[in-house]
């Protein structure tokens, strides 16, 4: 019983730490994007991408990882969203609290998603314009 919890904690842990981990990393790249900010200028303030590109591989490109990061959200949050249900407590007078957080984890995830495939559909028409 207490190698479980210990195991528990370490994967809390280690999910808490990925998490902020990823934050950081948004964060930095956020506050000093790839080649810099141009200081002085026209393009004052404005990044300075050092990397050329054609248009059509760029969008291409973009779009697929944009994708991606929505599939590896919605991972994510329901990770997080399993990972609380495996360590609260499955007594008796409990059970309430499990199905709250399913109910509301569930629901908060499945109407983020509706609303991003209601955008993508509505997307889709004007990009074939």
């Amino acid at each position: 019983m207490e190698m479980h919890k210990e195991a528990l904690l370490n994967a809390r842990n280690t999910i808490i730490l990925v998490a902020v981990f990823i934050t950081t990393v948004t964060f930095a790249a956020g506050i000093a994007p790839p080649g810099g900010v141009y200081q002085e200028g026209p393009m004052k303030g404005k990044s300075g991408d050092i990397i050329p590109f054609k248009k059509k591989p760029h969008m291409r490109l973009l779009s697929i990882a944009h994708k991606v990061m929505w599939v590896a959200i919605a991972f994510m949050a329901s990770g997080y969203v399993i990972a609380i249900w495996v360590i609260l407590p499955h007594s008796e007078g409990m059970q309430w609290l499990s199905v709250m957080l399913i109910a509301l984890g569930g629901s908060s995830l499945g109407t983020i998603f509706i609303g991003l495939s209601m955008l993508l559909v509505e997307h889709w028409p004007r990009k074939f314009k």
